[in-house]
């Protein structure tokens, strides 16, 4: 009975095994976010430059065209007609205002993460460590960014951008915290200080 108090007690504790989890989830999600951000913000300007491109060329193919106009009069019309087209399109696309966003979200993701992470190193290192206060902290810190600059527009859930945050997501964590689970996935480590207070509450 005494140790399933004891083991409860760490449980339930601001520095028990399970808000320290918790804790540590919300670090490896910010650093997810991040990096989706970023794999969007990528493939967002890859779109935007493109329909860019195709009305150039399509301009530029019109005047041509218009210069030969005996024989290519067809070709010009064609070519207008695609060129109306795509910046009509264009002008419906999320991309311009999404990426218009990504400019000001990446930044403060960064700085978010590595506040985080030094949370994190913090917490460790302290004797009675208070993970729920810092899970608040930074859940909500999170939400604040999303909210301030996407708002009810959240990014589309890709996913081949999802796997590329992923894997650039375990690939840091395998290098500053020595874990290869990476995204959205809740990471669990063992916690030394309270296997050994469950060890000493055992001994009792």
């Amino acid at each position: 009975m005494l140790l399933i108090k004891q083991v409860c007690a760490i449980i339930v504790s601001k520095g028990g095994v399970f808000v320290r989890s918790v804790f540590y989830s919300v670090v490896n999600d910010i650093k997810f976010k991040e990096q989706y951000y970023e794999s969007y913000y990528t493939y967002a300007v890859k779109i935007q430059t493109g329909t860019s491109i195709i009305c150039a060329l399509a301009s530029a193919g019109s005047i041509y065209a218009w210069t030969q106009w005996e024989e290519l009069h067809i070709i010009w019309t064609i070519l207008i007609l695609v060129s109306q087209v795509v910046q009509i399109v264009k002008t419906y696309l999320p991309y311009s205002r999404r990426i218009d966003a990504l400019k000001y979200i990446i930044p403060e993701m960064h700085r978010l993460v590595l506040e985080t992470e030094t949370c994190w190193y913090r917490l460790e290192k302290d004797d009675n460590p208070d993970y729920i206060t810092a899970i608040y902290k930074y859940r909500q810190k999170q939400i604040d960014i999303d909210v301030k600059y996407l708002g009810s527009d959240p990014l589309p859930d890709k996913r081949t951008l999802r796997s590329k945050a992923q894997k650039a997501t375990e690939n840091h964590l395998a290098l500053y915290f020595g874990v290869v689970e990476g995204g959205d996935n809740d990471v669990q480590q063992s916690d030394p200080q309270a296997d050994s207070e469950a060890n000493e509450g055992t001994r009792h």
